[in-house]
């Protein structure tokens, strides 16, 4: 449908996560984890899309950065 407005469910959650994310004390322990499932995901192509992957990694690149 033209001009229909999509959203992606997984998209709208960023903000929320990163949120979270900025709460929590051991960021490093957190990436380690991330990291691990992200290429678990890669691996076993289980991703629910690449994209949504790369957005999230460069909105927690982005908070990383924040705090420095």
């Amino acid at each position: 449908m033209a001009g229909e407005n999509i959203t992606n469910p997984v998209l709208d959650l960023f903000p929320f996560q990163i949120t979270i994310f900025k709460f929590i004390d051991e960021k490093d322990v957190f990436m380690e984890f991330y990291a691990k499932l992200f290429g678990n995901r890669l691996v076993k192509e289980i991703s629910a899309s690449e994209d949504n992957e790369e957005t999230m990694i460069k909105k927690l690149k982005v908070s990383l950065e924040k705090r420095t």
